[in-house]
């Protein structure tokens, strides 16, 4: 969060559009709040509320027929229309925006054990 928190604005804000991590940001900060994983907060305050029983994280190993391969851009670069690629393996990818790296792994979301939710 702190390096993303030091990298300037792309454009002013209303006068261009991009993905951001501020998923990433609104996550750390109800984390930060509620002093809860954002799962716990998110199955809790949001899935259960709306009924929704698959939501997970992480995901076990059962579910990967459910998901879309991880792909990444053919070209790593800001300008669209590169196509893309699947990713194979776990691969640190440019992030031009801060100047780092994005880590895809398409074995990300089943790396972890998880607890399901108890019903509501």
């Amino acid at each position: 969060m702190q390096r993303l928190s030091s990298v300037p604005l792309g454009y002013q804000p209303g006068t261009g559009w991009e993905y951001s991590l501020a998923a990433d940001v609104l996550g750390a900060v109800i984390e930060k709040v509620t002093g809860a994983s954002l799962g716990a907060f998110v199955t809790e305050r949001i899935a259960r509320a709306l009924r929704i029983e698959s939501f997970v994280f992480n995901a076990p190993e059962a579910m990967r027929s459910r998901f879309v391969q991880v792909t990444r851009p053919a070209q790593v670069t800001v300008a669209l229309g590169t196509g893309y690629v699947p990713v194979v393996g776990p691969e640190a990818v440019p992030f031009p925006q801060t100047k780092g790296t994005a880590d895809f792994d398409p074995n990300r979301a089943f790396s972890l054990t998880i607890t399901p939710a108890a019903p509501a």
